[in-house]
């Protein structure tokens, strides 16, 4: 637990939360797939020549729905509900120890850097936690053990579908030095938006006063299309 927490930068009422939502992802997935296996089974059915009753597809069907319900259910409420309520948690952390440092710190350090590492930082958690690291573990664990199962009735195709995830995995962590290099450009590039919009907002009656309003605004919108080709660049 500890790991975890440390590895991913949770609390620990996060780290509990993000094994819950990975399990929860782990068997949605597999919700995702009973809607196939049935219309297999009805198919084989047909093809082998077996009778297929009425009522006992209807029943299979309503009983699959409402599992199925029940999972995604499950599912989003265990994701989204540990997704904000770490959120809180992060920012009542962060707020708490804030407060504990000393004026002199924030004299010494770039507020405007500050407030963007730790602003970004949170945000990237959140959506990590919302959109990534839950579904990515749960999808692992199916991916397992849908591999086991493949393996035991055709190996060669198990082999061909498994093959594209492995090298889009190896080209992943071959590119990483150039995600690294992205980031960091994405980073520097938001921090000079953020020192340039508070340096505005301090000056806006010095700017007024000298009819740069135009000018500024230009530069704003000038940066802001900058951060946006370099964010479309990252991904």
């Amino acid at each position: 637990m500890i790991k975890k927490k440390h590895f991913f930068g949770l609390t620990e009422q996060g780290s509990k939360g993000l094994i819950r939502a990975s399990f929860s992802s782990f068997f949605m997935h597999f919700a995702y797939m009973a809607p196939i296996m049935l219309v297999f089974s009805f198919m084989e059915n047909i093809l082998i020549g077996r009778e297929n009753s009425f009522s006992i597809l209807i029943l299979e069907i309503l009983l699959l729905c409402g599992i199925m319900y029940f999972l995604i259910f499950y599912n989003y409420n265990t994701l989204f509900n540990a997704t904000y309520q770490e959120s809180a948690n992060l920012r009542i952390n962060l707020a708490n120890i804030l407060k504990e440092l000393p004026l002199s710190y924030f004299s010494k350090h770039d507020t405007s850097d500050l407030s963007q590492t730790i602003m970004k930082d949170v945000a990237d958690i959140e959506h990590a936690m919302s959109h990534a690291i839950p579904q990515a573990l749960g999808f692992l664990l199916y991916l397992i053990v849908i591999s086991i199962m493949m393996f035991f009735g055709n190996v060669i195709l198990t082999l061909c579908i498994l093959f594209p995830i492995f090298v889009s995995f190896i080209c992943l962590i071959l590119s990483k030095k150039a995600q690294i290099t992205s980031s960091n450009k994405y980073y520097k590039k938001l921090r000079e938006n953020s020192e340039f919009f508070q340096e505005s907002i301090e000056l806006q009656q010095e700017i007024k006063s000298y009819g740069q309003k135009e000018t500024i605004r230009q530069a704003l919108m000038e940066q802001m299309e900058e951060t946006e080709t370099l964010h479309k660049k990252r991904k």
